[in-house]
Order: C-alpha cells, then sequence, then structure tokens
C-alpha cells in the first residue's frame, strides 16, 4: 500500500495563490484513487484559500501549521497544540526587522499560529510581485537562512526552517511536519509514504519529513516490514503534477 503526502505551497499550488484549474481537476481524480494527506506550514485559513474545497473533503486528512494542526476530511479539527515561545522572542525577531537593509516593508511581520510563529521580513501584506522581489533578493543575500541562525543561537530550545518565499517557521524542537509523517507512519507501519515537497533541502521546513524517514529506515519495525519510504524534491506545482503522470505511467 502507497501512501501520498503534499506540501501545499510551491508544491501543489504557485506561492500564495489558488490552485490552478488544471491542476484541481487532476489532483482530484489522484485523491480520488489514492491515500493523500496533506501537509503545509500555513494555517487553515490559507489552506482554503488555496486549497478547492472538493480536494480537502476528498483528502484523508490535512496538517496544517507544521503538523500543529490536523483537520479530518469534513474539516473537522481533530487536534491542535498550543506553543507558549520565549516572552523575549517577540523583541528579538522585531530587533532583526528593524536591523534588515531589505528596504520594503510591508506589516504583519510576526503571525502567531498554532504550534508556531511565522516570521517576514518583507512582510505577510505584500504583494505578489514584492513577495517575488524579496525572494530573489534572499535568494542572493541569505537573509532568511542568517535569521534562522540567529533565533537558534539565541534561543536553543526552539527550532526555524524556511517557509514559503519569504518568511521562516519558529516552533518547539520536534514540533515540526515530521509530527504528521509520524503519526501516519505509526497508523500505517505497512504502508510505503511517498512525501513531495519544495522545500527538502537541509533548513527548509519539509527537510523534517526527509529526516524522519531516514530514521524510520533504521528502526526495527522498518527493517522487519521492508518497506521503503521516499522524499521527492519538486521546484514548482507543474513539475509534482508530472512526476505524478510519470510515476503513474510507469506503474
Amino acid at each position: 500500500m502507497k501512501i501520498f503526502m503534499f506540501d501545499i505551497d510551491g508544491t501543489l499550488t504557485p506561492h500564495r495563490l489558488p490552485m490552478t484549474e488544471d491542476m484541481t481537476s487532476f489532483f482530484l481524480s489522484f485523491c480520488k484513487e489514492n491515500m493523500v494527506y496533506l501537509v503545509t506550514g500555513s494555517d487553515w485559513e490559507k489552506v482554503k484559500e488555496q486549497v478547492p474545497s472538493e480536494i480537502l473533503a476528498a483528502v484523508r486528512g490535512t496538517f496544517t501549521c507544521s503538523g500543529n494542526v490536523y483537520h479530518g476530511p469534513d474539516s473537522e479539527m481533530i487536534y491542535e497544540k498550543s506553543f507558549y515561545p520565549n516572552p523575549h522572542l517577540d523583541a528579538f525577531l522585531r530587533d532583526i526587522l528593524a536591523a534588515s537593509p531589505y528596504p520594503v516593508k510591508t506589516g504583519r511581520h510576526i503571525e502567531n499560529r498554532p504550534g508556531m510563529v511565522n516570521f517576514s521580513i518583507v512582510g505577510r501584506n505584500c504583494s505578489q510581485k514584492q513577495r517575488a522581489d524579496y525572494a530573489a533578493w534572499d535568494a542572493t543575500h541569505q537573509e532568511r537562512g542568517i535569521i534562522r541562525d540567529k533565533i537558534m543561537s539565541n534561543f536553543t530550545s526552539l527550532d526555524v526552517a524556511l517557509g514559503g518565499q519569504i518568511s521562516v517557521d519558529v516552533y518547539a524542537k520536534g514540533a515540526d511536519k515530521s509530527q504528521a509523517y509520524n503519526l501516519v507512519k505509526e497508523s500505517n507501519p505497512q504502508a510505503s509514504i511517498l512525501f513531495f515537497g519544495d522545500r527538502l533541502q537541509y533548513g527548509g521546513n519539509d527537510y523534517p519529513i526527509y529526516s524522519a524517514m531516514v530514521k524510520s529506515s533504521h528502526c526495527f519495525e522498518s527493517r522487519i516490514s521492508k518497506i521503503p519510504d521516499f522524499a521527492y524534491p519538486v521546484t514548482n506545482y507543474k513539475q509534482t503534477k508530472k512526476t505524478l503522470e510519470g510515476f503513474f505511467q510507469g506503474n
């Protein structure tokens, strides 16, 4: 048995935009034929802006806020985990924001979500063009990576991952997307899990799932069942669709 898990933003949809019509048609059919879970750093409201309701109803479940919230196929919340960050974190992030050389700051820089804090220099009020401009600038200057290192150096109980194009996700160590993988794996130990994400590199918010897969491959149960799990890095939703099409043409 195969179980498919997907990141959303940048993997199934364009960044911070709704799923395209062609992808919706293809993926809805895919979800009806396969066991599918969604795993995202975004909150539930943002998921509903990007993913059509018929797809949310067709998947087995949706993990939001990096696995800290879980909704079933009927949109019922199964669980929500709390996060009580260090009281000095907010001031620390505001100091980083003030010191950033990036000239455009649009507002909504610190967003508290269940189980995590999302932090963005350009701000979540940015337009699509401002989002793309910052992403291009960050690709050269690596500001988000520097921010990640600063936070982790000063708050050793926290972990930080790059999320999407413009932000970093801050959460307690272990409160990341691996939670979703571990829950699905524990419930389906004889299944092979295939995960697709655009942030599978070290420091990305999909990386914890890959890391959890590596750990699972060394556990006693996995050696007995010999059922491998796989992580597929993608760069956009078009590549995801093409990969899935190719996968089923070859099977």
